[in-house]
């Protein structure tokens, strides 16, 4: 017996030890209690299984019968505690309210996208019914949570009526109790470690993103000095042109043909990682002259709207913009004292890698 209670402790200690050293990398006081008071808990739960199956090895005959409704209706209970424990726990979002007029409101710290709180709303809901409920109708519940354990204890076939009402009574709110702990604790402090983490990385990737493009827009724009009179043009073409789509500023606003009068708007799309894509927009003049020249219209959420540059062997290139998603880009060329307007929707292109694209109603 002492051997079977030494090997258990042994099992336990490892796991112990396994466990506390996925937290090393991020050891608080809070996650070292929530350590110790869970791990307390599941040696409680080890503890208990082992005995009740020492016991029942010991003294009864249809053991493996009793064992098996144990362990079904204990575990079963378990997961049912921490279920309620997770949805008690939720932590909810704290949303911070933007002022647009703020000096230190920046393109930069706009949200690629909004985080999904449905799942708090319904954790809102079921907790106060949960209550409600529970407050109003305890009496009912607890003869319901007496007719569940005389009934478990009907399936403990080798133990006498009474000490197995007491065992099904125990199995469930033993097990129910550490279930709740366990699961509350596991979502009050790992899951938040988890959406802050998820959170940082967001907030990496965009630093990242924000600092790439404001590299490629500098560097095709270090020869633009000369075309400040045609980025006013555009300006004002660019500011009386009525926005049809408000998510895509650029869709449908250029005139929808990626080739037009000699001209053909192209870009690739390559894998950074992270969820990032590199983006890069040329305009080719098909009899390879050079044109006027390029203002090249892209979506609002990079740190400039529009950028100019001219054209290099009847080509113009806008390049290595950093994106999390397809968007649509707009093209006006000036030729001949005439502006030439060129639209691509990247979500309509194929050959672009899979994730690149977002899906549409």
């Amino acid at each position: 017996m002492s051997n079977i209670f030494r090997n258990i402790y042994r099992f336990f200690s490892t796991m112990t030890r396994l466990y506390n050293a996925g937290d090393n990398n991020r050891q608080t006081p809070t996650s070292g209690s929530y350590t110790s008071v869970v791990g307390f808990l599941v040696a409680l739960v080890i503890i208990i299984d082992s005995i009740v199956t020492l016991l029942l090895l010991r003294y009864c005959d249809r053991w493996h019968d009793v064992l098996l409704s144990f362990v079904l209706s204990s575990h079963a209970f378990l997961l049912g505690g921490m279920i309620v424990g997770f949805l008690f726990g939720i932590p909810r979002q704290v949303a911070l309210s933007k002022n647009k007029d703020s000096k230190d409101s920046t393109r930069q710290d706009d949200t690629y996208y909004n985080d999904n709180t449905n799942l708090e709303d319904i954790s809102d809901w079921l907790t106060k019914i949960i209550v409600g409920i529970s407050l109003v109708e305890l009496t009912r519940i607890v003869r319901y949570v007496d007719l569940a354990a005389k009934n478990l204890g009907e399936s403990f076939i080798c133990i006498e009526s009474q000490p197995a009402y007491i065992m099904g009574y125990g199995t469930i709110v033993f097990y129910t109790s550490c279930g709740l702990v366990c699961g509350y604790l596991w979502t009050r402090i790992k899951l938040v470690l988890i959406l802050a983490d998820t959170k940082e990385q967001q907030k990496k990737i965009k630093k990242l993103a924000f600092k790439n493009n404001i590299s490629a827009i500098t560097t095709a724009e270090e020869s633009t000095e000369d075309y400040q009179w045609y980025y006013e043009r555009i300006k004002a073409l660019y500011d009386k042109r009525d926005i049809i789509v408000k998510d895509d500023l650029q869709k449908k606003r250029w005139g929808g043909k990626s080739a037009n009068n000699g001209l053909r708007l192209t870009a690739t799309v390559n894998t950074l990682g992270m969820g990032l894509f590199s983006v890069s927009i040329s305009v080719v003049s098909e009899d390879s002259g050079d044109k006027g020249p390029v203002a090249f219209l892209i979506h609002n959420s990079f740190p400039k709207e529009i950028v100019i540059t001219g054209m290099n062997g009847g080509k113009a290139v806008l390049p290595s913009l950093t994106a999390y998603e397809a968007f649509t880009v707009g093209a006006l060329v000036y030729n001949n004292n005439e502006i030439v307007e060129l639209e691509l929707d990247l979500n309509e292109q194929g050959g672009y890698p899979k994730g690149f694209y977002y899906k549409t109603n």
